[in-house]
């Protein structure tokens, strides 16, 4: 009987542990940071996956980002008011995320995180991923450097969501200057100055700018970039357009990793989006494409409207 029990203890242990763990009682530690200094040491220093930034900071150096990394903002601001550099200069071959994704289409830019007067820009993006989810750009550039709030000079594939541009200046693309691919959803360009440059050579190629509201001049790029369902109402659009809403020229190239929406109806100057159809669950070749919205298009689950027949709110 004693034998019996001298091995029962240990299994016992064993899957107490594990079902701690699938309780969440055991959770991935996130650093807390509340300075400048903090954060700076946090992610050139440490290790911990997400770094929550608690409160308003104002940056003296620049940040060197070697490593995969999430930075949540918490509805805080970073100023970089004389300052002379850059705020992150991105440099990995991992993954580096500004606000976490809340899993909505259309996400608030409240709670996320906002950049503020850095003259020598905020971002300088040389090798790695960068998302961007709920990040506001306020007056940053002097006007004298490519991508007054964001320089995207390599990487493999850039994504932002929900984001916002004021008063950012840049020698070439006062919010964006970029080299490499890019996707920008649902974001907001406010002022002439704010524009988006991305470089004519093939690195642009497979970019997309989906359901932005653009108050300023955009290069394209690549000419079969994506340019859809946009409010454009101020500044050039170089080049041309070529590749209409209607022919569902996206879906080729659409990067990885990014979801996919359909435009539905238009809500007060913006789309409401919805997930198309996903052909594969319904028998299909599970290709997703952009064009006009299919009447057995299913409401999505994850994204997009909290009601899909009134309108009213996001999930």
């Amino acid at each position: 009987m004693p034998f019996i029990f001298r091995n029962i203890k240990p299994f016992g242990t064993i899957l107490f542990v594990v079902l701690l763990v699938c309780s969440g009682s055991i959770r991935v530690h996130a650093a807390n940071v509340s300075t400048w200094s903090e954060l700076k040491t946090e992610i050139e220093s440490r290790s911990d996956a997400t770094i929550e930034i608690k409160g308003n900071l104002t940056a003296d150096s620049t940040i060197n980002v070697s490593r995969a990394v999430i930075i949540n903002g918490n509805g805080n601001t970073i100023n970089g008011a004389g300052f002379a550099g850059r705020g992150f200069s991105i440099n990995t071959t991992g993954k580096v995320v500004f606000n976490k994704d809340d899993g909505k289409a259309l996400q608030p830019v409240a709670g996320g995180l906002s950049f503020s007067s850095f003259s020598g820009g905020v971002l300088l993006v040389l090798d790695g991923t960068v998302q961007l989810f709920r990040t506001d750009f306020v007056n940053n550039g002097d006007g004298s450097i490519d991508g007054g709030a964001i320089q995207l000079k390599g990487g493999v594939k850039h994504t932002l969501n929900s984001c916002s541009f004021n008063g950012n200046r840049g020698r070439d693309g006062g919010a964006i200057f970029s080299g490499s691919p890019i996707v920008v959803l649902n974001s907001t360009f406010g002022s002439s100055n704010d524009s988006i440059f991305l470089d004519n050579g093939s690195g642009t190629q497979n970019s997309a700018l989906i359901n932005n509201s653009i108050s300023s001049k955009v290069e394209l790029g690549w000419p079969d970039n994506a340019f859809h369902y946009n409010i454009h109402s101020v500044g050039s659009l170089t080049p041309s357009n070529t590749a209409p809403a209607t022919n569902g020229a996206l879906s080729s190239k659409w990067p990885g990793d990014v979801p996919k929406f359909d435009a539905g109806r238009p809500n007060v100057g913006f789309w409401e989006r919805h997930f198309r159809k996903d052909k594969g669950d319904l028998g299909g070749d599970s290709a997703v494409d952009d064009g006009p919205q299919e009447p057995n298009s299913r409401p999505p689950k994850k994204y997009g409207l909290l009601n899909a027949s009134t309108g009213n709110g996001y999930a």
